[in-house]
């Protein structure tokens, strides 16, 4: 038997938070052609841990602070401290948007643009960006 289990069927296993965030995603490729990743973490209520989204954008991108910059207007409205009141600690929201060096030291530069441009291609291939 597989450890790596398969669902046909998986709308029910995403949040309403996780397809807004690939929604972002998606928005990034249509508007600026660029590739970003994000991770999403559920609170941790007994640890007293936040809510997180982190958003990770390639630095070595020509229009990196732009797509930062989108990221940082759509994602204003999610981040939120944590609250106590009368019945105990209630979670907020912690939101990064980050810069990583990108995949360009790991391929050379035909290598990279083709892959860009495959991801590209492939996306409206599949579905339409937000």
């Amino acid at each position: 038997m597989s450890i790596v289990q398969h669902t046909a069927d998986g709308d029910d296993h995403l949040s309403v938070m996780d397809r807004k965030l690939w929604s972002l995603v998606y928005a990034c490729i249509a508007r600026f052609q660029c590739a970003v990743m994000f991770s999403h973490q559920l609170p941790s209520v007994p640890s007293k841990v936040n809510s997180r989204i982190e958003f990770f954008v390639p630095s070595d991108h020509p229009a990196a602070s732009e797509v930062v910059a989108f990221l940082q207007h759509e994602l204003a409205n999610e981040a939120r401290p944590a609250t106590k009141d009368r019945t105990g600690w209630f979670w907020g929201t912690d939101v990064f948007v980050r810069e990583f060096s990108g995949l360009t030291p790991y391929r050379d530069r035909a290598e990279s643009e083709a892959f860009a441009r495959e991801v590209f291609e492939d996306v409206f291939r599949t579905g339409k960006a937000a």
